[in-house]
């Protein structure tokens, strides 16, 4: 049984600042949350769909950092259409805004729309399933 939630981690290139907050933030309060991610080089939409596919096979389920410019990416959209594709649930976090709801568009039907501020964030991470258990702060 794995010790850690893997979470695929979908965003625009120009929020990466907010991926790195994420990242650090989640290893500095000990989560045992590891992310995966397809690279942004890959810019041929159907070769980006087929590494997706087989990194969102591995993960539990799935984070977009929803923002404006995350709204209007066709990686980020070809990310989200893979999520649904494998069944796994996808969690929006606002880049850098309260406001999240604005912010997700309607067909990537999000379970749950969180905006950034760490105590939720870390709520929201703390609530992901690790072989059927609850995820905890590791010690």
């Amino acid at each position: 049984m794995p010790t850690f939630t893997r979470v695929f981690l979908s965003f625009a290139p120009e929020d990466a600042n907010y991926r790195s907050l994420l990242v650090a933030a989640s290893r500095a309060a000990g989560l045992p949350v590891r992310f995966v991610e397809t690279t942004h080089h890959v810019t041929d939409a159907r070769r980006r769909r087929v590494l997706s596919r087989s990194k969102l096979q591995q993960c539990d389920m799935a984070v977009v950092l929803a923002s404006p410019r995350a709204a209007r990416n066709l990686a980020v959209e070809s990310d989200v259409a893979s999520v649904h594709e494998a069944g796994l649930p996808l969690h929006a976090i606002a880049a850098g805004r309260p406001a999240a709801e604005g912010m997700v568009p309607e067909e990537w039907r999000t379970s749950t729309v969180t905006g950034w501020n760490w105590p939720r964030i870390l709520e929201l991470l703390q609530r992901l399933p690790l072989g059927g258990l609850e995820l905890q702060r590791a010690s």
